[in-house]
């Protein structure tokens, strides 16, 4: 199962923008932790689903973070 940036940061107590943040500035948008998949959304037509193994990584990482 996949979630959303928005759906891991609603878990974690944070947005979904800072989920990408952090994934991206710690290099953990790879195919161990999520996918690419086409979205019709108004900005992007394209965005990253997350894998259910991210969670901790992230949970580890947003005391540093915040």
């Amino acid at each position: 199962q996949t979630y959303s940036a928005s759906e891991i940061g609603e878990r974690l107590g944070i947005s979904g923008n800072k989920v990408g943040r952090l994934t991206k500035a710690h290099n953990l948008k790879t195919d161990e932790y999520g996918i690419w998949v086409l979205d019709q959304s108004a900005h992007s037509s394209k965005q990253v689903t997350y894998f259910e193994s991210v969670v901790p990584v992230l949970k580890a990482l947003i005391p540093t973070a915040l």
